[in-house]
């Protein structure tokens, strides 16, 4: 299981940096947020948290 996920994490950033592979990054991070559900959950917390943080501090400097 390690290495599948490293796999996918590997083919993840090399499929974002180029803009013909794409899709297959795309198709990679869904692999990994059905594999890792509760990872998935989490980071996307995360990330609610962060632009929301980000949101209300640039209202503010305005």
């Amino acid at each position: 299981m390690f290495d599948l996920s490293v796999a996918l994490l590997v083919t993840t950033v090399v499929a974002f940096a180029f803009t013909s592979t794409r899709r297959i990054g795309v198709i990679s991070i869904t692999l990994l947020a059905f594999l890792f559900p509760k990872l998935a959950a989490g980071l996307l917390c995360i990330g609610a948290v962060a632009a929301i943080l980000y949101y209300l501090t640039k209202e503010k400097s305005l």
